[in-house]
């Protein structure tokens, strides 16, 4: 794996397997967003975000993307990483289509 990566797709796939039985809900919205990713897509918008429009463009610059970027799960949260990463972590829960 890649060093830039700081998620461990073994890690990732405990702690969604934890937050299957206590969170349910937000396990199926999160299925659903790396199914998504998995498939090379964004894992849609992010909504209600904390974060100011200097923060993002920061983040955007940092990463390497464009600072107009929308805030997509992908783009906030897994910057960088490879459709390959989702389809392992959905593979160990037993996820994938």
């Amino acid at each position: 794996m890649n060093r830039l990566y700081n998620k461990d797709p073994y890690e990732m796939a405990s702690r969604y397997r934890d937050m299957k039985v206590y969170g349910p809900n937000m396990y199926r919205e999160s299925i659903y967003q790396y199914s998504d990713m998995a498939r090379g897509g964004n894992g849609g918008i992010l909504h209600g975000m904390s974060i100011t429009n200097s923060e993002w463009a920061e983040h955007c610059v940092s990463h390497m993307m464009p600072v107009d970027s929308p805030i997509t799960c992908r783009a906030y949260n897994y910057p960088g990483y490879p459709d390959s990463f989702f389809q392992q972590v959905l593979e160990m829960l037993g996820e994938m289509d």
